[in-house]
């Protein structure tokens, strides 16, 4: 962030490749996390080499330990996220278009709860999620 003139500039690149050996570790440590866990907040983009079902693999681990969830994310990855059932997810309008092929927020956000949306928080009352 420039601080003289409140500019900023994000830059977005994809994660490293992860090998299914890594990502099988990553899953036995993710259970073991979820013990002590007050939340679960799973955001951004899925790095090359982890399935594509991914989130709602760990939405539904999370929620089986009682574990609420918060899904951040977007495309594919985002509609099998909201099919595991998230607490909440957080998807801007354009990610809500592309889930639920409107544009109108009220429409779109009931079709996401029928989706298996438990809630969303909406683009003007909340903050970005960062890794």
């Amino acid at each position: 962030m420039d601080e003289r003139t409140g500019d900023t500039t994000q830059l977005n690149e994809p994660g490293p490749a992860i090998a299914p050996a890594e990502w099988s570790a990553f899953l036995e440590a993710y259970e073991d996390l979820l013990a002590p866990a007050s939340a679960v907040a799973l955001c951004g983009s899925l790095p090359p080499g982890v399935p594509v079902g991914a989130y709602a693999g760990l939405i539904r681990t999370a929620r089986a330990a009682g574990v609420p969830v918060l899904l951040d994310t977007s495309g594919e990855p985002l509609r099998r996220g909201v099919a595991a059932r998230p607490d909440v997810i957080k998807p801007n309008a354009d990610e809500l278009a592309e889930l639920t092929g409107s544009h109108e927020p009220l429409r779109a956000t009931q079709d996401a709860r029928r989706r298996g949306a438990h809630a969303w928080s909406p683009p003007s009352a909340r903050r970005a999620c960062s890794p």
